[in-house]
C-alpha cells in the first residue's frame, strides 16, 4: 500500500485553495489547481497554510483616479489576482509590510489628487 499525504492544491489566479488526502499515484493536477506541496499529516498542511499567509501579508493601496477614491487592502498569497483587475477600477498602487505606512502612503496620494 502506498504512503497517503495530504496536498494542497493551489488555483494562484483565484486565491483559492484545498487540502485533499492523496495516495501515490493520485493527479496533483484538478482543473486550475496544483499541488505544490504535499505533507504527512492535514495538521500539517494547515500550519503551512496559516504561516504562509502570515509570510505573505502585505497592505496594499488602491485608487481609482477619475472618482479620487482609494482604501487598503490587506492581502496574501491567496488573494488572488489583487494586482490585476480583482478591483475593478482601483489600480494597484504599492504594498506595505504595515497598514500604518500604507495609510501614510494613501494620504500622500490624496494630497496630490
Amino acid at each position: 500500500m502506498e504512503k497517503t499525504t495530504f496536498g494542497i492544491f493551489e488555483n494562484h489566479a483565484a486565491g483559492e485553495y484545498y487540502i485533499a488526502e492523496l495516495e501515490g499515484d493520485d493527479c496533483r493536477q484538478d482543473g486550475y489547481f496544483t499541488c505544490y506541496q504535499e505533507f504527512s499529516t492535514e495538521k500539517e498542511a494547515k500550519q503551512y497554510i496559516t504561516e504562509r499567509k502570515e509570510e505573505t501579508t502585505v497592505y496594499a493601496v488602491f485608487y481609482d483616479y477619475p472618482a479620487g477614491e482609494g482604501f487598503v487592502s490587506r492581502e496574501n498569497c491567496y488573494s488572488g489576482n489583487w494586482k490585476g483587475s480583482k478591483y475593478g477600477y482601483s489600480n494597484y498602487q504599492n504594498d506595505f509590510k504595515t497598514e500604518e505606512e500604507a495609510i501614510i502612503y494613501l494620504n500622500e496620494i490624496n494630497k496630490r489628487v
